[in-house]
């Protein structure tokens, strides 16, 4: 059980410091890629933590099928804060200390970050996905 509890971690540190600190300090208007960074980082964080929940699932899977599979969770964790973001924007009125630390932008910054959290989970499943 101790494998999770870094990968858990590392998702908590990317919440904490991708909505907290970045809201608190405005380092979204700051830095211009700030965002992508912090997908990036997110993506190979829940790659790693899916990576962790599910060894025993995955480790008998060839490679392709193994970074297919992690992807996929990465994929879906990052589907799901999309739809979290876009209510967001739809609730800001409702719920402005909400939108003003998770908020999300257009259909084009949307289909960046989903990439962005796939290759956050290419990159940790090619570097050390393979390791069981």
């Amino acid at each position: 059980m101790l494998r999770v509890y870094i990968p858990v971690s590392l998702v908590a540190a990317v919440l904490f410091f991708g909505i907290i600190v970045t809201g608190f300090f405005n380092l979204y208007d700051s830095f211009p890629l700030f965002d992508k960074v912090l997908h990036l980082a997110g993506g190979f964080a829940v790659a790693w933590l899916a990576h962790a929940l599910f060894r025993s699932s995955v480790t008998h899977l060839s490679p392709v099928p193994r970074i297919v599979f992690i992807a996929g969770v990465v994929a879906l964790v990052g589907v799901a804060w999309e739809i979290a973001e876009f209510l967001s924007n739809r609730a800001q009125d409702v719920f402005p200390l909400f939108y003003r630390y998770f908020h999300g932008g257009g259909l084009a910054d949307t289909l960046a970050d989903m990439t962005t959290n796939v290759i956050g989970a290419l990159i940790y499943s090619v570097s050390f996905g393979q390791r069981s």
